[in-house]
């Protein structure tokens, strides 16, 4: 199943992106992230798995105080109807295969 939301936080300038998709691949989950140009705190997301693991995916997202050692953090998750297709987003599983792609910093998600 295939689920669109945006995230609402310290979501820009902190390698979110990067750190969302390092967590889908983590999960088996595909999927990607893509800042909005209108406003500096929201990212639109989109993953793709069993309902089961995008549930656990959102309660991380928002339990965690931060998800990586920038800082990043989400206040809010924003589900929507419509938002981008996977492989039209910035950032996506596609492009970061590898679950144990680091990128040299610390995330927790």
């Amino acid at each position: 199943m295939e689920e669109r939301f945006n995230v609402v936080g310290k979501v820009q300038g902190v390698f979110f992106r990067k750190t969302f998709v390092h967590g889908l691949n983590k999960r088996g989950l595909k999927g990607g992230a893509t800042n909005s140009q209108e406003n500096k705190n929201l990212v639109h997301c989109t993953v793709i798995g069993r309902d089961e693991d995008r549930e656990s995916l959102k309660r991380d997202l928002k339990a965690l105080k931060q998800i990586n050692a920038l800082g990043a953090s989400v206040t809010e998750i924003q589900e929507v109807d419509h938002g981008i297709a996977l492989q039209n987003h910035d950032v996506h599983t596609d492009k970061l295969k590898d679950p144990k792609f680091s990128f040299g910093l610390k995330s927790y998600l």
